[in-house]
């Protein structure tokens, strides 16, 4: 069965979008999950852990999105919403042991009037603990504890960060 129909079933059952969740997903030969591309606008962690079970995936990019609501609180910015599911570091990156390339986007940014209003999360302890496979790393608005720093520097193939 083809896994781009199981990711929609499973995403129209929990009533989410798959095209706006799932941006890309590219399978090689044998059918299996190797590029995914997510936007994590309101995932539950359950579906996170879900969505990223698949051990063969090689190229990852996910988003963390914040959306704006309709509400203006300074005549010059709009609300963001706070994130309705799990909005974290998932951890479960870690269980991939093919991954080469990462790409963790937070975005949790907003204009007011001349300046951005930027949010940045921290990362969990052990969370960092990434394929030794990985070569290409991208973590936007995140700050890095020591302990994030030393799980780093383990990534002996690591070209690029």
């Amino acid at each position: 069965m083809n896994l781009k129909f199981i990711f929609k079933k499973y995403l129209e059952s929990k009533s989410l979008d798959y095209t706006k969740t799932i941006e890309k997903c590219s399978m090689n030969d044998q059918g299996k999950v190797i590029e995914l591309k997510v936007n994590n606008e309101d995932l539950q962690e359950e579906d996170v852990n879900k969505i990223l079970s698949y051990d063969t995936i090689k190229n990852l990019e996910y988003i963390v999105a914040f959306v704006f609501g309709d509400e203006k609180d300074t005549p010059y910015s709009t609300v963001l919403l706070p994130h309705p599911g799990f909005s974290k570091f998932p951890s479960v990156i870690a269980n991939l042991p093919d991954l080469e390339v990462l790409n963790f986007n937070y975005r949790n940014i907003r204009k007011v009037k001349y300046r951005n209003d930027l949010k940045q999360i921290s990362i969990e302890d052990g969370s960092l603990k990434l394929s030794k496979k990985l070569k290409k790393l991208t973590l936007s608005q995140v700050n890095l504890s020591s302990e994030n720093l030393i799980e780093l520097s383990s990534l002996t193939n690591l070209e690029e960060m």
